[in-house]
């Protein structure tokens, strides 16, 4: 007390709690602040979240990707053995027709007049079209005769193309019976080709429709005009047969 009046501390004291009201106001509001920023931060980390757990589920999901190519020595390497094979392929098909141009010479040099062709017809199981030749030597060997109802089916041994005396003589006794209950029918001379060699198989096969053919000519079976021969490629290798057919007109 100074000069008999008391000092008043209030008005100090409401200043004081102003800045401490006024610095916890402000405190507050940067707290705000700082937890506003916060939860944006939050939201942006989970929805970065959900979009790579989509992204995940999708990959999953996906069809599997295709193999990838194979290098280029492989397809190098597939290549040329393709064509190593149509080399030879060429080279198998240029013998043949070299031996058929020779045989139809030797023909021609005999004096043979005889032109028939052996023709395509449909079949299931593949044919080749050639045209007659003179046949090889005759191959003496166990030729088989086979007769059904309207057929007859004549096996070879391998390299054989001409038949034995037994076998003619059977062959023709099965196509005597025949001949009177199928009088007039069309017939077709089907050679199997047997197992023999790529090229020597349809020589021989060739061969055997001939003899088949002039087989049925000469013993008065059949008339040129009703045989129709052709070569046959079966699915699977077997022997070779041929197989005479009488069929409707």
């Amino acid at each position: 007390m100074e000069g008999g009046r008391e000092q008043n501390y209030w008005p100090g004291f409401v200043d004081a709690l102003s800045n401490v009201v006024l610095t916890l106001v402000f405190v507050l509001v940067i707290f705000v602040f700082a937890l506003v920023i916060a939860s944006n931060k939050v939201e942006q980390k989970m929805q970065e979240l959900a979009s790579k757990d989509q992204t995940v589920q999708q990959a999953t999901q996906a069809p599997p990707a295709p193999p990838p190519p194979p290098p280029p020595v492989e397809v190098e390497k597939k290549n040329e053995e393709l064509k190593q094979e149509l080399m030879k392929a060429q080279t198998e098909i240029k013998e043949l027709r070299e031996e058929i141009i020779k045989s139809a010479a030797e023909k021609q040099s005999t004096g043979s007049t005889s032109t028939t062709a052996i023709n395509d017809t449909p079949s299931k199981e593949s044919t080749i079209e050639v045209k007659e030749q003179a046949p090889p030597k005759p191959v003496n060997g166990s030729v088989s005769i086979r007769g059904s109802q309207a057929s007859v089916v004549v096996g070879y041994p391998s390299a054989v193309t001409q038949l034995d005396d037994k076998a003619s003589a059977e062959l023709g006794h099965v196509l005597a019976a025949m001949k009177q209950k199928f009088s007039g029918r069309k017939v077709t001379v089907r050679s199997i080709i047997g197992k023999e060699p790529f090229s020597a198989a349809r020589r021989y096969a060739y061969y055997r429709a001939i003899g088949a053919r002039n087989y049925l000519i000469t013993n008065q079976i059949a008339a040129n005009s009703d045989i129709n021969s052709i070569l046959v490629q079966p699915p699977t290798p077997e022997d070779g047969r041929v197989e005479i057919v009488f069929e409707h007109q």
